[in-house]
């Protein structure tokens, strides 16, 4: 577990600014940690809040909005997960051909942020 990155914090404010739903964040982004998805390095992670013990929040749903990134060319896309409280907790990263990011996320490299 380690704290969000200016980059991570980013995008999720980006996410966040364009959504149609009402999100609620119970504590500043800048508090909270990230921890890496089992998705063989795609780059997804869980969003937890300080004093929390759990990372399972059950059922989550997409904020329907989403990012075009590039790594080194490879196209990637990103969505913001929430919980049934409205507040966010997962970041959804998949490479379009599958393989890992070859670094972590860097602003400069988001190509368009849209509602689906």
């Amino acid at each position: 577990m380690k704290l969000l990155t200016i980059d991570e914090i980013f995008i999720i404010k980006s996410l966040i600014e364009i959504s149609q739903i009402k999100i609620n964040i119970p504590v500043a982004l800048d508090k909270c940690y990230s921890i890496p998805m089992n998705d063989g390095g795609m780059g997804s992670f869980k969003i937890i809040y300080p004093e929390e013990i759990c990372s399972d929040f059950g059922e989550l749903t997409t904020t329907g909005t989403q990012i075009d990134y590039s790594d080194h060319g490879k196209y990637v896309n990103i969505a913001l997960f929430i919980d049934r409280n409205f507040i966010p907790r997962e970041i959804d990263s998949f490479v379009g051909d599958s393989s890992s990011l070859t670094e972590p996320f860097k602003i400069e490299n988001i190509k368009k942020i849209y509602l689906i």
